[in-house]
């Protein structure tokens, strides 16, 4: 009897368990990997079909910054316990500075999971270096549980180890009128998100606490109808993704008077990367009053994102404090602009494509947009920004020559830069006095222009031109630089447009003499022929250029989108444009090719970001298109791609 009570113990204590760590000892410290994993993934164990069970071996790869590579192996037999040693040191000395590699191989010797780290290596007296490496499986879609970020309609970019999300929505926003206007009834207009004829009465959120109210006040916590339209804000506002870590965090260390812990119920901003400051700005958009906002918010948002600490990323305000509500004029009330990045001496960043609520409203959101002069009218203008000292202003949207007219932008333009400095501007909603019409068909350059008029000194301007019309209306399209000189459009179509016109357009830009300028510059709308999976017609889609070398433009990532109207896809393709000859005659074509996986499930309206390491990360989306049901999703996915 006591044999076999004893058994299960001895079973258990004979178990090998296991590796949690991994050592690198090094001729002046010792660097310790504790390895992360994404909870329900196993990256020591193989399920390759036919090549189940635990690891061969883990392959050690050093990339220094002169090119030269240190290699080592750990077998399976080599290994014991929880923590996993080299048992040859690596050469690396003090100072000393590399990219890490581990490779994990199935029983058959095949690369199934891979973990990468950029920059390691020992200070000055460090005996010991210890950093997270999260491992996970290659060429498949990883599941991270991640509520923070149930949402759409968000931003997000790539930040150092990590992304940033900012913004976004539970719930559609209308393009409906609000019913107590002076325009048209709240049934009018085009919905972007909902379908058109939204009932806005039943858009309206619960209403929050109420305060009391003073004289003549309104109660603290009521939303108006105009922002009941704009669909319900995500809670927390700025949301972190750690890679190191595979965790995301909502709140931030408030380390100062300037400091945030949150930024609460944000939707319309823009966000522009200061890479070398290694910060975000987060400019313009709104703060949607009401539920569980009862906080007045200021009337321009201005807000920084700082990661150059990566174990404390900083979010803090240069609008959010009663001392500073006054500031930023050209930000007050300003949302769902694009931020421009500009080649310029005095100007980073131009916001453009966005709609300036009036202010008697304000807090309150203003909406839908709409142009309705002399009371209001869609800008012909555009906030600039320094963002070395954090000035900013309006300028007026000219064309470039001698007495140009000023220039109204649609609403939410799509947009792209060129090699040169230079952007390309297209598409978006039209406005009228009633709303949002239907998708724009106009395209704009953002140049600069020896024939300025007008111009202070000091003060430089930038010029919009009108140049082309794309071959069909498009809004909510995706516009990709696959090279310096080539921008690719896709999709963003009406559901009801002709089959027969072209799912994607590709445009060429020749500059001048100076980069950025409009005088000698060139911009062809060139032909390209997408057949079959690359036809992309959709909206709600996500896609980035991936990294190349060479002359060719760059492959192209996309995920999500709609599948058939009212369905969300779980697409997940790589996009190339090629330049072929056909008798004789160079033309251009898309194709497309499967990515490993598609997508675990279908997804509208998510974001999708390049990580430092080289992965992929969905954020955020809904399982299906607004106006059907569906609901945002509650976990982000992540792809290591590996090629042997």
């Amino acid at each position: 009897m006591k044999l076999l009570l004893l058994l299960p113990l001895l079973l258990f204590l004979g178990c090998p368990k296991e590796i949690v760590v991994v050592e690198i000892p090094g001729r002046s410290c010792n660097l310790r990997l504790n390895l992360v994993q994404a909870v329900g993934s196993d990256a020591l164990r193989s399920d390759l079909p036919g090549d189940e069970g635990s690891f061969s071996a883990i392959d050690l790869r050093l990339i220094a910054a002169d090119g030269a590579v240190i290699e080592r192996r750990l077998t399976d037999s080599d290994t014991s316990g929880s923590v996993a040693r080299f048992a040859e040191p690596v050469a690396f000395e003090e100072g000393d500075r590399f990219d890490l590699e581990l490779l994990v191989r199935s029983p058959s010797g095949r690369v199934f999971s891979l973990g990468r780290r950029k920059g390691l290596g020992c200070g000055t007296s460090e005996n010991e270096v210890i950093v997270d490496l999260p491992l996970l499986p290659v060429n498949r879609w990883v599941e991270l549980a991640a509520p923070q970020v149930a949402r759409f309609g968000h931003a997000s970019m790539t930040v150092g180890a990590g992304a940033l999300l900012v913004g976004g929505r539970k719930t559609p926003r209308a393009f409906a009128a609000p019913a107590n206007d002076a325009g048209p009834s709240a049934d009018a207009g085009v919905a972007l998100d909902a379908a058109a004829g939204v009932d806005a009465g039943q858009l309206l959120p619960e209403a929050g606490p109420s305060e009391d109210a003073g004289a003549g006040e309104a109660p603290s916590c009521e939303p108006s109808l105009s922002d009941a339209l704009l669909g319900e804000p995500a809670a927390a506002s700025v949301i972190h993704f750690d890679r190191y870590t595979l965790r995301f965090s909502d709140s931030f260390e408030q380390q100062s008077r300037r400091d945030l812990a949150q930024i609460p119920s944000l939707v319309g901003s823009a966000l522009f990367h200061q890479q070398e400051r290694q910060r975000v700005l987060l400019l313009g958009g709104v703060s949607i009053f009401g539920r569980d906002n009862c906080e007045l918010p200021p009337a321009a948002q201005f807000h920084i994102f700082d990661y150059s600490d990566p174990s404390k990323p900083s979010l803090s305000s240069l609008t959010w404090g009663e001392d500073q509500r006054g500031g930023h004029l050209a930000l007050q009330h300003l949302s769902f602009a694009q931020a421009i990045p500009v080649d310029h001496e005095l100007i980073d960043v131009a916001l453009m494509g966005g709609y300036w609520g009036r202010p008697q409203v304000a807090p309150q959101a203003d909406w839908p947009p709409r142009h309705d002069p002399p009371g209001f009218s869609m800008p012909h203008r555009m906030a600039v920004v320094n963002a070395a000292n954090f000035v900013s202003r309006r300028d007026t949207l000219r064309a470039p020559w001698a007495g140009g007219d000023e220039i109204r932008l649609p609403f939410q333009p799509s947009f792209a830069t060129f090699g040169d400095g230079s952007a390309i501007l297209f598409g978006g909603w039209s406005v009228d006095r009633s709303g949002v019409t239907g998708s724009s068909d106009e395209v704009y350059q953002l140049l600069r222009s020896n024939q300025a008029t007008e111009i202070e000194l000091e003060v430089p301007h930038l010029y919009a031109k009108h140049s082309l019309t794309l071959t069909a209306p498009r809004a909510h399209a995706q516009a990709l630089n696959v090279s310096d000189r080539l921008v690719l459009v896709l999709g963003g179509l009406d559901g009801q447009s002709e089959p027969a016109l072209p799912s994607a357009e590709l445009y060429k830009w020749t500059p001048g003499g100076r980069p950025g300028f409009f005088e000698g510059g060139t911009l062809e709308h060139l032909a390209i022929d997408a057949q079959g999976e690359a036809q992309i017609r959709d909206r709600g889609f996500a896609a980035l250029v991936l990294p190349c070398e060479g002359s060719q433009p760059c492959p192209i990532l996309v995920v999500g989108g709609e599948s058939v109207a009212g369905n969300a896809s779980d697409r997940a393709l790589i996009l190339n444009v090629q330049q072929v000859d056909r008798n004789g005659q160079l033309s251009w074509r898309l194709v497309a090719e499967a990515l490993g996986a598609s997508l675990p499930e279908p997804r509208w309206g998510a974001s999708l970001n390049l990580l430092d390491d080289g992965s992929y990360l969905v954020l955020g989306g809904r399982s299906a298109p607004p106006g059907d049901l569906g609901a945002p999703l509650q976990t982000a996915l992540i792809y290591q791609p590996y090629t042997p």
